[in-house]
């Protein structure tokens, strides 16, 4: 329960933050007219293969130099600013079509 009471917040704004964008940007900013199925099931798996080869490089450089903060640190930090990069390259893609 104390891991739960620690980490709820982050959890709202997540789910806050995503609907905010699935109701602001797939239904009504036309995103759910443009996109067609196939391209909704293969969009994710990019990323998917993108994370999971970080999360390798990751784990060598952590038992290579048992910096393990500083490491998840700069992880979390890459994690953020690849996914702001695709988020608005995304938006400004829509914005175009």
């Amino acid at each position: 329960m104390l891991i739960l009471e620690k980490v709820w917040p982050a959890l709202v704004s997540l789910f806050a933050s995503h609907r905010y964008s699935f109701i602001k940007n797939y239904m009504l900013g036309g995103e759910r007219e443009r996109d067609s199925v196939m391209k909704l099931m293969y969009q994710p798996y990019l990323r998917i293969g993108i994370m999971h080869l970080a999360m390798i490089v990751g784990v060598l450089l952590i038992l290579k130099f048992w910096q393990r903060v500083y490491l998840l640190v700069a992880l979390v930090a890459i994690k953020i600013i690849i996914d702001l990069i695709a988020h608005l390259r995304k938006r400004r893609k829509a914005q175009k079509s």
